[in-house]
């Protein structure tokens, strides 16, 4: 029996690439700003309807932003836990401070606690939520919150997985002071690896392609803080074709994860994370929650041996983490997370691809009925 992978990169035709990896080939600019750099860098803003950096990775923009924005030195940086270590590590590269933050239980920051921490703490200096499995956050209730506060806080939204998401009519890239997307393999749009950081602020957007490039001027003198965060010409050429495929294959998948979800509701006791009305997401992952009382290391077991790949995101959570723990600030206790702690615990992600067929759905549900017997 073939195996069910957890993801299938979406890649566009080798053929269709063909003529610009001859011309890439031909003049031999493999990177440093070339023209399908260039061209990605104006479609993506003419998508988004923003400002658009292309960058070496998602991490890579998020230490740009940081950078960009001048926080002050020893500012804290509220981050969900419920996240990917990249977005703790860019805010310790930046020479700032993680403070975490509660999650809802779609596994968004919670804008609640959120609130309590900026009026207990005043090194608050930037808040970076992130668009969880491709799931918008609440970004007004967000950024009303923040707008409350006497000191100006800057919003940075960790998109990774979010390219092609829209909050009603208005897309994600436009939130915030800026959004950074990630382009590696398994996200909706795949470069293989790179990112985007989008934003309706021209002046930070100019500032972060200098720092891509060492922080130098044409003079070769460095202007500000930077790094080597270039997108290579190869890397551009792979998501530019991509993007052209964007909008039918996020509708595809949007298709296909209310057939999933239907049906994981309908013929298991598994519990699919909660939508909010009126956002598009782009199920970048699949992610449910296990029943209560089951074992989560016996049903991966079991759909192991079912050839079914599952995995864990994200466990354990940053505040349980040495390296991100050691690194709160001083005054911080440990801090109290309980429904980032019980999604945790609790949730897996199952196969999800964009061209997954209803017999894999089907043979996927069953399987998640079966494991449960033995599971205890």
């Amino acid at each position: 029996m073939r195996a069910l992978q957890l993801v299938c990169p979406d890649l566009p035709s080798l053929d269709e690439m063909t003529r610009d990896l001859r011309r890439i080939w031909k003049t031999g600019r493999v990177t440093n700003f070339g023209p399908l750099h260039d061209a990605l860098e104006a479609r993506c803003a003419a998508y988004l309807g923003c400002e658009v950096a292309a960058v070496a990775s998602g991490t890579t923009g998020l230490i740009l932003t940081l950078f960009a924005l001048d926080l002050s030195p020893g500012s804290e940086v509220v981050i969900p836990s419920f996240t990917f270590a990249a977005t703790a590590q860019a805010v310790l590269c930046a020479n700032l401070i993680p403070r975490f933050c509660e999650v809802e239980e779609d596994g968004n920051l919670s804008p609640t606690h959120l609130e309590e921490l900026l009026t207990r703490h005043r090194r608050i200096g930037a808040v970076v939520p992130v668009h969880v499995f491709g799931s918008p956050a609440d970004v007004a209730r967000i950024q009303e919150v923040v707008d409350l506060r006497r000191r100006r806080i800057r919003v940075i939204y960790d998109a990774a997985h979010a390219f092609g998401a829209r909050v009603g009519e208005r897309m994600i890239g436009t939130f915030g002071d800026a959004e950074v997307f990630s382009l590696s393999a398994t996200k909706p749009l795949v470069a293989g690896e790179g990112g985007l950081v989008a934003s309706r602020n021209r002046n930070l957007i100019a500032r972060i392609r200098t720092a891509r490039n060492y922080g130098l001027r044409r003079d070769n003198l460095a202007k500000v803080r930077g790094l080597n965060g270039k997108l290579s010409e190869l890397h551009a050429l792979v998501a530019f074709h991509n993007l052209a495929l964007l909008e039918e294959r996020l509708e595809r998948r949007r298709i296909r994860a209310a057939r999933l979800r239907g049906m994981i509701e309908a013929k298991t006791r598994f519990e699919c994370l909660p939508l909010r009305n009126g956002d598009l997401p782009t199920f970048k992952d699949f992610t449910i929650r296990v029943p209560r009382g089951a074992s989560r290391r016996a049903i991966l077991e079991a759909l192991a041996l079912a050839q079914i790949e599952a995995r864990i995101y994200f466990a354990p959570p940053l505040h349980r983490q040495r390296l991100f723990r050691d690194s709160v600030a001083r005054d911080a206790v440990a801090p109290r997370l309980p429904t980032t702690d019980a999604l945790s615990r609790s949730v897996i992600t199952v196969p999800f691809r964009t061209d997954v067929s209803d017999a894999e759905m089907r043979r996927l549900c069953l399987a998640l009925r079966s494991v449960l017997d033995h599971a205890v």
